[in-house]
Order: C-alpha cells, then sequence, then structure tokens
C-alpha cells in the first residue's frame, strides 16, 4: 500500500527462510528497481523543463534581437545610432546597463560613446576612455577579439563590480566588426550572476553581428554625404571660375 501511494523507499522486513523470505527479498528487489527508475525520470524530467526553459529564452531573445536589427537598420546617423542601440538592448533584453566603446583614430584607447540603463549618464559624462590592452574583459574583448563573460560567481574569474554600478553581478563584452575589422565593444551588465554563459552566446553574437552591419552602414552614409558635398563645393567652385573667365572674355 506505501509502494502504490508513491514511497518508493519502501521495502518489507525479511526473516522467514523459506518462500515468503524469498517473496518479500524480491518485493525490496523490485522496489529499488522502480526507485532508481523513478528517481531516473524525475531527473530527466528536470532536465527536459531546462532544456525547454532555455530554448523559450532563446526564442525571445532573438525576437528581440529581430526588432532590435530592424529598427537601427532605419537610422543612418552614426551620432544618433549608438544611443539608439544601446537603449534598445537595454529595453528589448532588459540588462541593467549597456555601454558602447570605438576605438579612436589612433587606435590606443576605447572611448565610451553610448551607454543605456541605470546611472548611464552619469557614467557618459566622465568621458571613460580605457587604455587598449588594460585588464578588465573590455581590453581583453578588444584584445583577442573573442567575446568574454565576468560573473561574481565564478572563482576562476575576477568580476570586480563597477562603481557607478555596484549591483551588477555578470557582465559580456562583445567584440563589434566592421567587415574583418574590430571597431569596438559593446559592454552589457546584468544584476543576476548567471546572464550570460557560452550557450547563449550564439545569440548575442548575432546581435553584434547586426550592430556592426548597422555601424557600417551609417559610416557610409556619412562619407557618401561628404563625397556628395565636396563634389558640389567643387561643382561651384569650377562654375564660378568658368563664368568669370567667360564675362572677361566678352568684356
Amino acid at each position: 500500500e506505501l509502494l502504490s501511494s508513491g514511497d518508493m523507499s519502501t521495502r518489507v522486513s525479511v526473516s522467514d527462510p523459506g518462500e515468503i523470505g524469498r517473496v518479500g527479498i524480491a518485493f525490496n528487489q523490485m522496489a529499488e528497481e522502480l526507485e532508481r527508475d523513478k528517481a531516473a525520470l524525475i531527473s530527466r524530467s528536470a532536465e527536459l523543463d531546462t532544456a525547454r526553459n532555455q530554448s523559450e529564452k532563446r526564442a525571445r531573445d532573438l525576437q528581440a534581437i529581430s526588432e532590435i536589427s530592424r529598427i537601427i537598420s532605419s537610422e543612418q546617423r552614426l551620432d544618433v545610432l549608438l544611443p539608439l542601440i544601446a537603449r534598445m538592448v537595454n529595453e528589448k533584453l532588459g540588462f541593467q546597463h549597456v555601454g558602447f566603446f570605438l576605438l579612436d583614430d589612433s587606435r590606443q584607447f576605447a572611448v565610451l560613446q553610448a551607454t543605456s540603463g541605470e546611472r548611464g549618464q552619469d557614467i557618459l559624462v566622465q568621458e571613460q576612455r580605457l587604455k587598449i590592452g588594460s585588464p578588465g574583459i573590455i581590453g581583453a574583448a578588444i584584445t583577442s577579439g573573442k567575446a568574454q563573460i565576468a560573473s561574481a560567481v565564478e572563482s576562476n574569474k575576477s568580476f570586480s563590480p563597477d562603481a557607478f554600478l555596484p549591483n551588477a553581478r555578470s557582465e559580456l563584452a562583445l567584440p563589434i566588426l566592421q567587415g574583418e575589422e574590430l571597431i569596438g565593444v559593446l559592454d552589457i551588465l546584468s544584476i543576476h550572476s548567471k546572464a550570460f554563459s557560452f550557450d547563449n552566446l550564439e545569440v548575442f553574437q548575432v546581435l553584434a553581428s547586426q550592430v556592426g552591419i548597422s555601424i557600417q552602414n551609417a559610416r557610409l552614409y556619412e562619407q557618401n554625404v561628404q563625397a556628395l558635398k565636396d563634389t558640389e563645393d567643387a561643382y561651384r567652385r569650377l562654375a564660378g571660375s568658368t563664368w568669370s573667365s567667360l564675362v572677361q572674355q566678352m568684356d
């Protein structure tokens, strides 16, 4: 009765050396097998629940990244695009802080260009500059060209909360590429200690690729606008010179 009610730890006391005793031994063996099977089913069910939750989160993140890509692809001005990227990542993916670093022309410093989230503007006014090769996961992402993850619960990695964001518990630094050239890093912080892992890193790399494409398009647009302006200026100078020469000839 105990076994049928779900108590798989039930065993019978075996003292009879005869047939009743052998029945008791067989019953106990059956109960042990049932207990192992139940434990295996519970474990497998937990694994399936974890896998389902991860799949659902991955689908939500990919949908959010698709929305971010659609919004940022329509912006062609770089000075507007970078804050828009930081704000969209912060809002759509629900992180505490998002910062955008771009390498300067000398490629010696990564300069904070845009930020969004808790105390974002306080950080931006500090004009934060990180020397290439400096310690930390942003420097490591620039040096290696690979995404870097740090968490407060990992014993093999040091995690130092930002002075402006003391509640942060994990950080992700995503290298941003323009073609084959590394141009900056997208820095994301979360208050959750296990917000990032190498299992879901592929999703964020999709985001980094879309951000790189948007920046490249914005820069190409600015170059085309400047080239058009230079052409118009040259045409005006040439037209002015031509008319001046023609008037002199007519005089």
